[in-house]
């Protein structure tokens, strides 16, 4: 009878501590904010929370139209790891210089990693000419700490 009541507090403090452990090992985090700056663009507030082999791309960014904006048109935004978009987006600046993120990405079958490099694109129309912005950014260079 001893034994059994020895017992019962030593299985419930094993399993309380295996609890804890597992939801603190599923709760880590990395986050990485990205701002770019070109001559016609500024990207703000672009952010990856990513957690074990998944990411997940908030509404959180917009895109600027700097300059005469009203020339820039046909406006095509994407995000690329590798092989696999991220982010895909086409838009015009109609009344403003602004346009805000309306979509949200969460993906669990493809991995980025703190050293991979992301191959952000813009291509447009400025006054009916064709051009296109690349900026390859190493998201190490970009991680948040809290």
């Amino acid at each position: 009878m001893k034994l059994k009541l020895l017992l019962l507090p030593l299985i419930i403090l094993v399993v309380v501590f295996c609890s804890f452990f597992i939801a603190k090992k599923n709760t880590n985090f990395d986050i990485y904010k990205i701002d770019l700056y070109s001559d016609d663009f500024e990207l703000e507030n672009y952010q990856i929370i990513k957690s074990g082999n998944s990411y997940y791309i908030p509404d959180t960014y917009s895109i600027k139209g700097l300059g005469d904006y009203k020339l820039l048109s046909d406006v095509s935004f994407s995000v690329k790891h590798k092989n696999e978009y991220l982010t895909t987006t086409s838009f015009n600046f109609p009344n403003e210089n602004i346009v805000y993120s309306n979509s949200v990405s969460l993906n669990n079958r493809y991995t980025i990693n703190n050293n991979d490099e992301l191959i952000f694109t813009f291509k447009y129309k400025k006054n009916n000419e064709l051009k296109e912005i690349f900026h390859t950014v190493k998201l190490e260079k970009y991680k948040q700490t809290y």
